[in-house]
């Protein structure tokens, strides 16, 4: 019993919705990174922006859809559910690609608008194999975690091997919680986290060979 409450504690930490915020917490207050010149009251205020356009206003959206009885849960359990939310909170999330293109320009805002698309891309490839399987979406996000952190190290020498350690632990932790939980089976959370992994991966590549994004 303990161990089920520990889990539910678990996904709700590490919610997807959240995970995106996280990283922007760590790329800006990174003493590292040339985000150590932007003024904090700066870094607080585009974080706080970040949270409520990426997870804050999805959660209304999904509320919305409840409320509007197309979806019969913010948890989203059924397949129909999935479907329809991860439909429309990833378009969601391509128009606010293209509401801050203007912002893609400044190299402070380049890694933000990429974990955007990123997780455009998973919540629509999500949406697509929604009715052959209930990817998980918790181990997306811990996929997308480790698969950031990959590719700022290959770019950057292994600057960043603890980042990456430290976050296949948490994946893992992230995994085995879902399981407990009874809210996925095996295929369900390695799916997912590979989804997260190369979709993440795969988007910053395409911005470092093609976006003229440098980390």
């Amino acid at each position: 019993m303990l161990l089920k409450y520990l889990s539910g504690f678990i996904s709700i930490i590490f919610h997807p919705m959240f995970m995106p915020v996280y990283i922007m917490i760590w790329y800006f207050y990174n003493p590292h990174l040339y985000t150590v010149f932007v003024p904090n009251d700066l870094k607080l205020k585009w974080i706080v922006l970040f949270f409520l356009l990426t997870a804050a206003f999805p959660l209304c959206i999904l509320l919305f859809l409840k409320m509007l009885k197309v979806i019969d849960n913010i948890f989203l359990h059924s397949v129909k559910d999935r479907e329809y939310a991860f439909m429309l909170i990833g378009f969601y999330n391509w128009l606010l690609c293209y509401v801050l293109r203007d912002m893609y320009a400044r190299d402070i805002f380049k890694p933000a608008i990429l974990l955007i698309m990123s997780m455009a891309s998973i919540l629509l490839i999500s949406a697509l194999l929604s009715r052959k399987f209930k990817i998980s979406m918790h181990a997306s996000g811990g996929g997308a975690l480790v698969g950031f952190f990959v590719f700022l190290a290959y770019f950057l020498n292994g600057l960043y091997l603890f980042e990456i350690i430290v976050s296949i632990w948490l994946s893992a932790i992230i995994i085995f919680s879902r399981i407990v939980a009874q809210a996925h089976n095996n295929k369900e959370v390695y799916s997912g986290w590979a989804l997260g992994f190369l979709s993440n991966l795969i988007v910053f590549l395409v911005a470092y060979h093609f976006l003229i994004f440098k980390p």
